[in-house]
Formats: C-alpha cells, sequence, structure tokens
C-alpha cells in the first residue's frame, strides 16, 4: 500500500525525476518526468494538488473505485484533455526531432529520400511520445492507429522539408487527436506492491537506456568539431584520429579543466565544446606542420632555437602592444598571440616525447656521445677508445662549431642576431686568450737574457 505522507516527501525532493510516480507504479509518467526535468518544472509543482488522488489509485481505494464507476457511466469513452495534449506535445516533439538527428546527416539531408525519410522519423517518435503520455492513468490507447496518423502526415514535407519543428509538431497534433478518438477505459489494476515497483523500475530503466543511446547516436554522428587549422571535422573521425595517435597522457592532462568548468557552471554542456575542440587539437594528425607552419620553421629545431623564437613572437604579437591601434588589428594580434603560445606548447611537448622515445648518437663507429643540457651552454663529451682527451676534445669542439654555423646559415631569421653574437664573444674570448699567450713568451725571453728566474 502507498503511503502518502512518503509520496509527498518524494515528491519534494525528487519529483523533477518522476520518484513518486516510480513509487506510486507509474512507469510512463516517471520516464516522462525524466526526461523533461518534471515537465519543465512546471507540470511538477502542478500535480501537488493531485498527488491524494495519485494514492488512491494506486492502492485502489474503495473512493476510487466508485469515482471510475460513474465516469464509466457518464462517459463510455476518455475524453480529450488539454493536459494531456501539453504533455503529449512536449514528449513527442522532443522524440520525434531526437529519432531525425539519431541517425547520421548523410541520410536525412543529402539523399533523394532524406525528406520522407527524416518526416517518417518524426512521426515515429511523435507516436511514441504520444502513445506513452496517452496510457497515464485510467484510460489506455493503441499504438498502431496513433503512429498510422502520424505517417499520414508524410506528404507534407514536400512543402516543410526545411522545417523540421513544424512537421515535428503537426505529426504530435494528428497522433494526439488519433490516439484521444481510439482511447478507452483501461482495466482495474491491482493494488501497488512491491513487485510491481520493481517492474516498473526496471521499465523506466531500459527506457531511459534507449533514450540516453539515441543521444549518444545523435551526438557521435552530427557533432563537428574544429581542428587547429581551422577546418571542421566529425565527431568519428576526431574519434579515429583519437584511437591511431593515442594520446591517452595529454587527454589525462585536460580532465582537471574540465571539472573545474563544471563545477563553474553546474553543467556539462556548458563545457562540452571545449573539451571537444581541445580533445580535437591533440588528437589532430598535422598538428606538427601547424605548428611549424606558424612558428615559421621549415625543419625540426633545436630546443634552444625554440625557446628563442617562442619569446621573440609572443613579444612581438603580445596584445599590449595593439593597445593604440584599431579594434581589428588588436584581435587579429590576440589571435595571432594565442596561437603562437598554442603553438610552442605543442612544440615543447612534442620535443620530450620525442626525446624520451628516441635516443640518438653521432657516430656509432666511435662509440662516443654528446649530452647537451637544456641551455645548450655546457657541452660535455665522452670518448672510450681513445687516451688522448684532449686532442678528441678539440676536435669535438670544432665539429659542434662547424655544425652550429652551418645550421644557422640555413635559418636566416630573427635568431641569428643571438647566434652571430655568441660567436662574436667566443672569437673575443680567443684573442684574449691568444694575446695573454704572446704576453708570457715576450716576459720568458727578457728573463733569460737577464739570467733571472721568469717565475
Amino acid at each position: 500500500m502507498a503511503n502518502l505522507t512518503l509520496t509527498y516527501v518524494l515528491w519534494l525532493f525528487g519529483g523533477i525525476f518522476g520518484l513518486h510516480h516510480l513509487y506510486l507504479n507509474r512507469p510512463r509518467h516517471c520516464f516522462i518526468w525524466c526526461v523533461t526535468w518534471g515537465g519543465m518544472f512546471m507540470g511538477w509543482l502542478a500535480e501537488v494538488t493531485q498527488l491524494r488522488h495519485y494514492v488512491d489509485e494506486a492502492n485502489q481505494s474503495r473512493k476510487y473505485r466508485e469515482h471510475m464507476k460513474v465516469m464509466r457511466t457518464h462517459k463510455p469513452r476518455p475524453s480529450w484533455s488539454v493536459i494531456v495534449l501539453g504533455s503529449q506535445l512536449m514528449i513527442g516533439h522532443q522524440l520525434g526531432k531526437l529519432l531525425i538527428c539519431a541517425i547520421p546527416e548523410y541520410y536525412t539531408v543529402e539523399t533523394w529520400y532524406a525528406a520522407y525519410l527524416s518526416h517518417l522519423l518524426a512521426a515515429l517518435g511523435a507516436a511514441i511520445g504520444v502513445h506513452t503520455a496517452a496510457n497515464i492513468g485510467p484510460q489506455k490507447a493503441p499504438f498502431l492507429p496513433t503512429f498510422l496518423a502520424a505517417a499520414a502526415t508524410v506528404p507534407t514535407s514536400y512543402f516543410l522539408y526545411h522545417q523540421r519543428n513544424i512537421f515535428t509538431l503537426l505529426c504530435v497534433v494528428v497522433a494526439s487527436l488519433a490516439s484521444s478518438y481510439f482511447s478507452v477505459w483501461a482495466p482495474e489494476k491491482p493494488p501497488s506492491n512491491l513487485i510491481g515497483r520493481l517492474k516498473a523500475g526496471a521499465c523506466v530503466g531500459l527506457a531511459l537506456t534507449a533514450y540516453s543511446g539515441l543521444h549518444g547516436s545523435s551526438m557521435y554522428f552530427n557533432t563537428r568539431v574544429q581542428s587547429l587549422n581551422g577546418t571542421t571535422i566529425p565527431l568519428p573521425e576526431m574519434v579515429a584520429n583519437f584511437l591511431r595517435l593515442q594520446p591517452y597522457d595529454e587527454a589525462r592532462e585536460l580532465m582537471p579543466g574540465i571539472i573545474q568548468c563544471v563545477r563553474m557552471y553546474g553543467s556539462l554542456d556548458v563545457c562540452q565544446h571545449q573539451f571537444l575542440s581541445q580533445l580535437a587539437e591533440i588528437s589532430d594528425p598535422n598538428r606538427d606542420s601547424w605548428a611549424f607552419t606558424v612558428l615559421g620553421f621549415d625543419r625540426y629545431p633545436t630546443q634552444k632555437q625554440i625557446n628563442s623564437h617562442c619569446r621573440k613572437l609572443s613579444s612581438k604579437w603580445h596584445p599590449d602592444r595593439f593597445t593604440n591601434k584599431n579594434v581589428t588589428e588588436q584581435v587579429e594580434a590576440e589571435l595571432k598571440f594565442m596561437d603562437i603560445q598554442k603553438a610552442c606548447g605543442m612544440m615543447n611537448k612534442i620535443k620530450k616525447e620525442r626525446e624520451r622515445k628516441s635516443t640518438w648518437s653521432e657516430s656509432a663507429a666511435d662509440q662516443r656521445e654528446t649530452v647537451y643540457t637544456d641551455t645548450d651552454d655546457v657541452e660535455e663529451t665522452v670518448n672510450t677508445n681513445t687516451d688522448d682527451v684532449d686532442t678528441f676534445s678539440e676536435d669535438m669542439h670544432d665539429k659542434v662549431q662547424n655544425k652550429d654555423a652551418h645550421y644557422d646559415n640555413d635559418y636566416d631569421d630573427e635568431n641569428d642576431g643571438d647566434y652571430e653574437e655568441d660567436g662574436n664573444e667566443a672569437d673575443e674570448s680567443n684573442k684574449e686568450d691568444t694575446s695573454d699567450g704572446e704576453t708570457t713568451s715576450e716576459h720568458e725571453t727578457h728573463c733569460q737574457k737577464n739570467g733571472d728566474d721568469p717565475w
């Protein structure tokens, strides 16, 4: 037996999800409240005066049975209700549009039968929604006449092809009229018990699973995300790129930002576009070439060149430099600055990932390795096959200088000034060492002539 006090408690704390309807063994009403948030909260508030009647119906009380006997005597068929029509319009329109979006857009837009298929799917969704709402309470209505009436409006798709909302509402109205015409009084049900509530819960769970599957299919087939180069790609292509590249570490780094976004806005729908865009960026197979294009590199640079070039470009395109410019230049500078920051971060991640996965050697024949620090200011050379360490160090120093000079000649960019200054400083230091040596030699010769000790 249902309890009125418990029904009010469930209505207060879980009414928008239909918990009180599930307790009263009204699974269809519970499903509609779940997918429409209690009839956009209005239905949830309006039914506060009907809870006692719902409890009497669930318990099949004597008062309720006498009331239904009078209703069946005076009305051979349930009458049409504006409240029932409102719930049918809400759930029928929602399911109709959801079925259209649950299949790939190619079949509902580009094919020759796209208009008829879209209208037929809208009719099916409208018939399901109308049938669900029409079978709440003591009345029942058949599904087949309802669906055939909605499907009879398919010829109007020739005029309403691009008006999905209009022909979906048309299907709902026609299906509602047919359902009201064929509806009859339902036989008396046994009082609500635990087994009935468990069956109702299972039915609602299956219905919500199917509804969630349709929503997931709609998002998978019809969602478009923007790649790094500005083009939009479908979500299945992004998922295929993600599975092929497997950037799991970078994907895990996105989760704290998404959690913070959900905490800030309180809804995942607001953060959905941001999350998919970031996921598309890390799954883009052409992100190397995009970063090279933004930073102006034609081949893979060193870590020092990446840092230096990023600092100069960031300083050049910083928005603070364009505060006195017009709005167009300020927006362009801001977008360019954001692309530079994104490309620099991407190049650093790619550099670290490749250094982690790959081991390079200068020459396998000589079995020597050269270790460079992050600043490339310190060089440590290890030789395992020769005893003449000094000679080998000088040779390696000359090779590294020649290699840097050849590499700098290939890049005619703003970084050349840095390397020229480093070379000039090195030449000045060499000249100072040579002058010190010449001065020392003259001092020794003078002391030998005078017979003194030079030290």
